[in-house]
């Protein structure tokens, strides 16, 4: 623009900064009266309420109030009007504007409430001044209209609908038969009943439009089974339900983060992501399995902790098995259908848990069903049971078209391909890698890590703190660059050439500048659903919408004839989502692991039927009901598949070689099912991990070693375990995060959303101890990549780096490497297999046998309580005591039936039992306590007593029989820390 380096003659060099000749300009805006709609429109500046400040004169119009400080002009810039807003809000405005101006640059001055030494109160005003704006804007009414329609049922409402409750939120009335509401906006009164008093909400006739209504949320569905089938606590205190986040990813003041428990906008693969839909409780569904046994259990057992129970209590599965054992329980469902014939109680149920919706189609199988059982206890319980297994009762749209069945998922093979495993850890809420990748020294004469220290301010780490690695063969300006000082795993697996870094990395639609970065991004910048569900995708442009790029890569692959079994941990299926419809690819929690449907009856009459009645997919059922029975359908054969495959896989550094942290059990999960790749007839895993809470506005540094520290620990177990398995070469980690953040701090100690950022990859065969793309060269403000408060714009895709990563796992076809990154082309600089991998040999055994036969992990006579059940079931390091509860039931012992039909109806011998051993295990140890012999005897076989209240029981490791006489035996239990402890096992009789 021609002038000095300041681009402007009206400027002058300062140092590194412009100096320039400011101007500020007020003037009266009106001379004479303005209308309402002017005055909010022109005026920005706030003036005196006439209660805190005297004027000379006052003139009263019919919406208008005019103070006037001067008589002599009546309209002068301090002049000042007196209007309602939109609102309903008084506004006292100055007729006066203030223009700054800067050469031929002009803008309007920002009011601010800071004095030039700036006070709390000072700060305490402006905050109120920003929150009134955001409260007051005109899109607060629509939003939240949106969110609580969609918080009462309907997922996807209608522009009208979501018109007419905005009107009512504004307004702070609705007129239904009578005015609701105290005519002041933001009445919620008024906003409530606008929604379930509307007609969209009320009419019957939108039950046949397949998007309506929604997918119940978890608690929601908790709540309605206690409440309908009129729950008891036995002692009548108040209810108790623990662990359900874990359970059913839903619980009361245990959202994971401040977005609740779903993003509102959350699009499920499948017909609802193809149609432009959202279904936000679809994020929630890789928990169905968990769900569904914790809702059976209560039914047949009561509220407690067997099966998959809803509370923290011990529970011996050796003796609670039949359905109407309440022993274990705190409380019980009273509901009873007396004089009630079968059809009637079934429709009775249909109202009460689904209201109404149960198909006619379901209705009838459910009778036929249970018309030949006998006992009336049992037909009650197992029809409460097909209810709830129905995809009626999980959502508020109507199933009706029975036509189309779905596939069952398809046998095992064997297979003699190598074996390979990919796994994404996507770090969710944005990674500050700014402290992971530190620049060091020797940066060509530039002093970069005194640049970085200037501009990340009180959260830079210091350089005596990073742990150097050498980058003298990356084209980087810096020959040394630091890790983050919790890094130490890493640093020595970089220094051992098993991990890559990629610098200045992140989401991009094609290569952008300062310029043309808002034209040419098609995806939102800086906000976490967006960009989080894009580095899931990496589809900026919609080429396969409702897909993943795993899930695409799963596909490329299966078509080259490749078995690929995908998993997601703690996280949605969305990323492994590809068009093939019968891909194995299964979610899972890391606290709970792969759970068999119905544990407790597995053979009973509710599996199969439950299968039935979800395998169901005709085009006009709702897609809400659809979306549930496709992933319950899939989870209820696939959980048993693979609940086999991990029970009977191992630890070669055992289970307590992994940290008890969220990403320490990710990858032990991810560990041990490398074991059962041979029966799982896989070639190809992987693996899509969500860990972390990276999202740090405040508190940088401390959180940060804290994260950073746990997944060094978990990536040093990983990377032992599979190295003792001798798998190392087979494996790549990728990981990332959906965008770097802000070089300059905030006033928390924190950061905030930024953009590009470093990820790394690591494994056998990976081409490390280097840094790729391009890491920031200049710190300053003034950078051609900083858009504004430290916000660098990426140099390089993750197209760029999962080129290469789909290569090496099997991937070489341009069309098909197109068909998985379809927005690849956009980027010149893509990494190939040959840049980011030593050679390697992706080969068939040809020594091996079987090729083609079909395998599986089940075994033939499972048994799912045996000895290890509990190390994958009550293990999964909850805080669970092993208490065993009795529910003190006034009728007894009540065991009436269990679904496979078994008697239980002979229970004198039981409690002689009971009662005997237990005089036998009080004797002994108060003859131990007295003599010390047991203890004595117990030391020398290697065993120490502990405390049982507060232990995660793991597994039991070996029984030892006849230690007291011939008559008892004894259970030796292992928990995380170690520790063992003695248990009687009375039903051990000699």
């Amino acid at each position: 623009h021609g002038g000095n380096l300041c681009g402007t003659e009206i400027c002058e060099v300062f140092g590194q900064y412009c100096r320039c000749m400011v101007n500020v300009e007020d003037t009266r805006v009106f001379s004479s009266l303005p209308t309402r709609e002017e005055i909010l429109t022109s005026l920005h500046i706030g003036g005196m309420n006439p209660d805190l400040k005297k004027y000379a004169a006052e003139q009263k119009f019919e919406d208008i109030t005019v103070h006037i400080e001067n008589d002599q002009f009546p309209y002068g810039k301090s002049t000042v009007f007196e209007v309602l807003d939109d609102f309903g809000i008084t506004k006292y405005l100055m007729n006066m504007k203030s223009i700054v101006k800067i050469g031929p640059f002009q803008f309007r001055n920002t009011p601010t409430f800071f004095n030039t030494i700036p006070e709390v109160i000072d700060a305490q005003h402006e905050t109120e001044a920003a929150l009134d704006h955001y409260f007051f804007h005109r899109n607060m009414a629509p939003f939240i209209a949106n969110r609580l329609i969609q918080r009462f049922g309907i997922s996807n409402p209608s522009p009208a609908f979501i018109e007419r409750v905005s009107i009512a939120f504004t307004n702070g009335y609705v007129d239904v038969n009578a005015p609701i509401g105290s005519r002041k906006y933001g009445d919620l009164a008024s906003t409530i009943a606008a929604i379930i008093l509307d007609k969209e909400s009320r009419s019957v006739i939108l039950d046949a439009d397949p998007s309506y209504g929604s997918l119940r949320e978890p608690l929601l569905k908790v709540i309605a089974l206690m409440r309908n089938l009129r729950y008891v606590q036995n002692d009548g205190s108040f209810v108790t339900l623990q662990g359900l986040q874990a359970i059913i990813g839903q619980e009361s003041y245990e959202m994971p983060s401040i977005f609740s428990f779903f993003f509102p906008d959350y699009a499920p693969p499948g017909d609802i992501a193809v149609s432009s839909l959202v279904s936000p409780e679809s994020v929630l569904l890789p928990n169905a399995i968990g769900l569904i046994n914790g809702l059976i259990s209560t039914i047949k057992f009561g509220l407690s902790g067997c099966y998959g129970g809803f509370i923290s209590a011990w529970c011996s599965h050796k003796e609670i098995e039949s359905g109407g054992d309440y022993r274990a329980s705190v409380g019980r469902l009273s509901y009873s259908a007396t004089d009630m014939t079968i059809g009637q109680t079934i429709d009775d149920l249909a109202t009460l848990l689904t209201s109404g919706r149960l198909s006619n189609e379901n209705r009838k199988l459910f009778k036929e069903q249970i018309q030949p059982i006998k006992s009336n206890v049992m037909a009650l319980q197992i029809a409460q049971q097909l209810v709830i297994s129905s995809p009626e009762y999980h959502s508020t749209g109507n199933t009706c078209d029975h036509s189309t069945i779905r596939p069952d998922v398809p046998k095992s093979r064997k297979t003699c391909k190598r074996k390979k495993t990919l796994i994404h850890i996507m770090l969710k809420g944005g990674c500050d890698s700014f402290n992971l990748l530190v620049p060091y020294s020797q940066c060509h004469g530039k002093n970069l890590y005194k640049e970085y220290q200037l501009a990340r301010g009180s959260i830079a780490i210091s350089k005596v703190d990073l742990l150097q690695i050498d980058s003298s063969k990356s084209n980087q300006q810096c020959k040394r660059f630091g890790l983050h000082p919790k890094l130490t795993f890493l640093q020595q697996l970089y220094d051992d050439g098993d991990a890559l870094f990629f610098s200045g990395i992140g989401v991009l639609t094609r290569p952008v500048n300062k310029d043309d970065y808002v034209s040419k991004t098609k995806t939102q910048l800086f906000a976490h659903n967006t960009l989080q569900a894009e580095l899931g995708r990496l589809d900026p442009n919609g080429e396969y919408i409702g897909t993943g790029m795993l899930g695409r890569l799963s596909d490329v692959l299966t078509s080259a004839k490749y078995s690929v079994n995908t998993f997601a941990v703690d996280a949605s299926t969305a990323a492994l989502e590809g068009v093939m419809l019968d891909s194995e690819k299964v979610s899972v929690g890391s606290k709970k692991g792969f759970q068999t449907f119905n544990p407790s009856a597995p053979d009973g009459i509710v599996t199969p039927l439950a299968t039935v009645i979800n395998q169901n997919e005709g085009i006009s059922n709702n897609l809400h009901s659809k979306t549930w029975s496709k992933a319950m359908h899939e989870a209820i054969q696939r959980n048993n598949k693979f609940f086999w495959a991990y029970k009977n896989s191992k630890l070669e550094n055992g289970w307590n070689s992994f940290p008890k942290t969220d990403i320490g059990r990710q990858l032990r999960m991810a560990a041990k099912m490398s074991d059962s790749s041979d029966c799982r007839g896989a070639d190809r895993d992987i693996y899509y991990i969500e860990t972390g809470s990276y999202d740090h506005h405040a508190n940088l540094i401390p959180s940060l070693d804290r994260e950073f520290g746990e997944l060094n620990e978990a990536l040093n177990a990983f990377v032992s375990e599979i190295k003792a398995k001798g798998r190392w070469d087979d494996y790549t980690i990728v990981v990332t995060s959906e965008f770097g953040r802000t070089l300059t701090p905030n006033s928390g100690k924190g950061t905030d959303h930024g953009w590009s950022g470093s990820s790394f990859i690591i494994g056998g065969q990976v081409k490390g101890g280097n840094i790729l793309g391009q890491y920031p060269t200049d710190f300053s403000s003034t950078s051609p990549l900083n858009i504004g408060r430290g916000r660098l714009i990426p140099t390089i895709s993750f197209e760029s780096m999962w080129n290469g990563v789909i290569q090496w796992f099997g991937v070489n076809d341009e069309e098909d490497l197109s068909a998985i990154l379809p927005n690849r082309k956009s980027f010149t600089n893509l990494y190939t297999e040959t840049d980011l991998y030593v050679d390697g040999q992706d080969s068939r055994n040809i020594n091996c046998e079987g090729y083609g036969d079909v395998v599986s992990c089940i075994p033939t006579n499972p048994d799912l309580y045996s000895d290890d059940w509990w190390a994958l079931n009550d293990d999964f390091d909850n805080d669970d005591n092993d208490e065993y509860i009795v529910g003190d039931q006034s009728n007894g012992l009540p065991v009436e039936y269990d679904d496979t039909e078994s008697s239980h109806s002979d229970i004198i011998v039981p409690i002689t039992v009971v009662i005997t051993c237990s005089f036998f295990i009080i004797s002994a140890v108060i003859y131990s306590g007295r003599t010390g012999k047991l203890s004595k005897l117990l030391t020398a076989l290697g065993f120490r007593w502990s405390k049982a209240q507060d232990e995660e029981w793991i597994s039991i490791k070996s029984r030892y029989p006849a230690i007291v006489g011939e008559s008892l035996s004894f259970e030796v239990v292992e928990n995380h820390r170690g520790k063992t402890r003695i248990i009687p096992n009375v039903q051990h009789v000699a």
